[in-house]
């Protein structure tokens, strides 16, 4: 956590996008960060385009106990700007890089626009084609490095095309995969649920069946993860540990971490 635009100056249920994820993160009673600093690291980059030095990245390294120091940066920002997703990206994978701490690092994506690139920092239609493939790309190559990416539309001004393909490529999409999640909010409460949700780790892939499920039955079994049917016995499929359990593996479980998800298995008793 946090990569968070600066081009957020668009009003947002009475005040602003940016009030709106400040309060979000670090509100003294309610916020994100506040509410799990001890136990979790938190840091921050705000981006934004400019002439000179793009992008401009305010950063808080990782740390636990860092609302303070993100409520001072996200104080000081300065608000406008252009907004070049994928070099922000690119900037933070470095950083994240030279972190030395050896666990498990995530990016989350608060953005309130289409995005810019320092080269193309105001994209026409056509130009809109290529930065929104920077920024897929940088998603991408992000999950290559070992930080997943989970995304936030601040508003809805942003095409849900794109936010499936930055959501996806930030999950390590594969072809068959059940599409990752990712969030549109309106409002300062549809924010904060929408962070909740992406910092409660490690849903469980493992569930209980109501009935047990011998072997001659798993032929005539199909699953489905938020709606695309899941393999059995496949690395990102599903399989059974015993009779009474079904398990989700690799791509299949990493699409319920965030958001609605849904897991559904039907049986047929046609072959017995």
């Amino acid at each position: 956590c946090c990569i968070v635009s600066d081009a957020m100056t668009v009003a947002f249920a009475g005040s602003t996008r940016w009030n709106a994820v400040e309060d979000a993160l670090v509100d003294p009673a309610t916020g994100a960060v506040t509410m799990q600093q001890s136990t979790t690291r938190f840091g921050l980059s705000s981006y934004r385009g400019a002439q000179v030095g793009c992008p401009q990245l305010p950063t808080v390294p990782p740390q636990l106990d860092a609302a303070d120091e993100i409520t001072v940066a996200m104080s000081m920002a300065i608000i406008g700007g252009s907004n070049p997703v994928g070099d922000a990206i690119d900037d933070v994978v470095v950083e994240l890089d030279a972190d030395t701490w050896m666990g498990d690092k995530s990016i989350v994506l608060l953005t309130g626009g289409e995005p810019t690139t320092c080269a193309i920092p105001v994209p026409n239609a056509l130009e809109l084609i290529q930065t929104r493939e920077a920024a897929v790309t940088a998603v991408g190559d992000a999950f290559d490095a070992g930080y997943p990416t989970v995304v936030v539309s601040v508003g809805a001004d942003i095409g849900e095309d794109y936010l499936q393909d930055l959501a996806n490529a930030g999950a390590g999409h594969q072809v068959g995969d059940p599409d990752a999640a990712y969030f549109i909010v309106h409002d300062d409460p549809e924010l904060a649920t929408a962070l909740a949700e992406i910092l409660d780790l490690d849903r469980p892939c493992s569930f209980t069946l109501g009935a047990a499920l011998p072997d001659a039955l798993i032929p005539g079994c199909t699953v489905q993860v938020n709606g695309m049917p899941v393999v059995y016995d496949d690395p990102d499929g599903w399989t059974r540990p015993d009779e009474q359990t079904l398990e989700l593996q690799g791509g299949a479980c990493d699409a319920i971490q965030v958001g609605d998800a849904t897991v559904e298995m039907v049986c047929s008793c046609d072959d017995l």
